[in-house]
């Protein structure tokens, strides 16, 4: 019975996982979606360096935009920025494929966190 228990908790915490990625997944999806109606241009999604991942990449003209999304049913903003060590991590992480882009002519770059909540409200705050 005890190991029923448990193998129903580790079931559950696997399905809960695999809620959250399809979630992050689409918030990925519609955060882009709403990059594109402003004009930019996908670079890379998911994108792994040394120093962590990158959700989206985006361009417009001459600029390169590191995106981090973050999804949250209840949408508290502050509570869902990342800890300062995540955001050193990744501007560590957006200044690694800068010198790639700056070789390619791009002029500045920017980090973006975006906090996506229920009906698709999104807040944008550029770091």
């Amino acid at each position: 019975m005890v190991e029923q228990d448990s193998l129903e908790k580790q079931q559950l915490s696997v399905q809960k996982k695999q809620l959250a990625e399809r979630r992050g997944r689409q918030a990925e999806r519609v955060v882009m979606c709403a990059y594109m109606l402003a004009g930019y241009w996908p670079v890379a999604r998911r994108l792994r360096t040394k120093a962590g991942e990158l959700d989206l990449v985006m361009r417009r003209g001459k600029t390169l935009i590191g995106i981090e999304v973050k999804y949250r049913r209840d949408f508290m903003a502050e509570i869902a920025l990342p800890s300062v060590w995540q955001q050193m991590r990744l501007r560590t992480a957006l200044q690694s494929i800068w010198v790639y882009y700056e070789s390619m002519g791009f002029q500045s770059v920017y980090l973006d966190i975006v906090v996506l909540g229920r009906w698709g409200r999104f807040r944008r705050y550029r770091l």
